[in-house]
Parts: C-alpha cells; sequence; structure tokens
C-alpha cells in the first residue's frame, strides 16, 4: 500500500482513507512510524503518507466515513510525535498548511481568569 508499495499487509485488515498528508503539513517521515488517534486507540498509519491523504490500519478502529482522528494532541502529545521523527514540536506545528482549522482550547484555569478579568486577551 502507498507509494513504493512500501507497507504490504500479512492479513486481511480494515484500512481508513485519511484526508489529510503531507501538503497539509503531516510530516511524510510518519510513514509507516506514526500513528492517529481514534476514540482512545491508537492507529498506525501504513504506507507513504501522500501529498492530501494517509492510509490507518483500522483494526483497531472501527471508523466510520466522516469519523475524525488525530495525529497529535492530548493522547499523542506533539513531543512525543516529533521527537518520533527527530524533528521538534515548532517544526510540526509551523508546518500545518493554513487549509486545516485550527481550533484553540484553552485550559479550564485561564478561561476563568479571562472571564474574571485577570488575565489580558
Amino acid at each position: 500500500m502507498g507509494y513504493g508499495a512500501s507497507y504490504c499487509a500479512d492479513k486481511d485488515m480494515p484500512v481508513a482513507l485519511i484526508c489529510m498528508g503531507y501538503g497539509d503539513g503531516l510530516p511524510r517521515a510518519l510513514s509507516n512510524r506514526g500513528c492517529a488517534e481514534f476514540q482512545g486507540r491508537q492507529l498506525p498509519i501504513i504506507g507513504r503518507i501522500c501529498m492530501d491523504y494517509c492510509l490507518l490500519d483500522a483494526s483497531n478502529g472501527p471508523l466510520k466515513v466522516g469519523a475524525h482522528v488525530n495525529f497529535w494532541g492530548e493522547t499523542l502529545p506533539l513531543s512525543s510525535v516529533a521527537e518520533l521523527i527527530d524533528s521538534i514540536p515548532y517544526t510540526l506545528m509551523t508546518g500545518v498548511n493554513p487549509r486545516v482549522q485550527r481550533i484553540t482550547i484553552k485550559p479550564p484555569a485561564l478561561q476563568e481568569s479571562i472571564k474574571n478579568g485577570s488575565q489580558k486577551r
């Protein structure tokens, strides 16, 4: 699977096609090494990451069309993902393409201090 058939399954398995690739900022170095998180489960990236998509071993799924996965976040720390590919978190974050939607979530303590006016916005 993937360019150059860099992954060959040794058994029948469900595969998820995810619309996130190196054109979006997902490093190609995660090909056949990284994983995505779905509902607390890690799904390995299989094959080479393409420009606009990647493939996941969905054996720990099941995923449905439209499901969201995370390539880093609460259960996959950015620092761990960066270390896996001999990089730094800053490089991963600045590599995310502007077409990828950003959602900023502030910690509850910071939200409360902003609400009370004790923190500059």
